[in-house]
């Protein structure tokens, strides 16, 4: 969805892209289950926060993730009210529609981007000897091969 809005040239950073968010690379995801699997005697029935560890601004996560993409958009600055306001019509405009087609966003999603969401890894570390091994940079360019190996935008 991201890439479809950014390929039409401009993507909407909304609260100015401050918040501070976090990406997680599918294989730390996939080596902490398997940590998870290995200390489950002390891990059964907790849950555990996995992400990247490494926050960063949605504005400079979405200029790197564009630039492994291929794409160039015009960050546009947008308050939440007025991002919230349009995507909450377009919800409702794709509800009733007789197709009802799924929105180009949605409430959830621009929450996302716009409000700061990061998570403590320490019992992640402690209880599951886990961290993570990809940086962000090194998922958003992994990323970025598999979708450019996609059809285009």
């Amino acid at each position: 969805r991201i890439a479809k809005i950014a390929a039409r040239g401009w993507f909407p950073l909304v609260r100015g892209g401050e918040a501070l968010i976090e990406v997680t690379d599918a294989r730390d995801a996939a080596s902490a289950l398997i940590a998870a699997d290995t200390a489950r005697d002390r891990a059964h029935g907790q849950a555990f926060n996995i992400t990247g560890g490494a926050p960063m601004k949605t504005r400079d996560l979405l200029t790197e993730a564009f630039k492994e993409l291929g794409l160039h958009p015009a960050l546009i600055p947008v308050p939440w009210w007025l991002a919230a306001s349009i995507v909450w019509t377009l919800e409702m405009v794709c509800r009733l529609l007789p197709s009802r087609p799924e929105p180009a966003a949605t409430l959830y999603s621009i929450g996302t981007l716009a409000f700061t969401q990061t998570f403590d890894l320490t019992r992640a570390r402690t209880i599951l000897g886990w961290s993570p091994a990809y940086s962000p940079a090194q998922a958003m360019t992994r990323a970025g091969a598999a979708w450019r190996f996609r059809a285009p935008v």
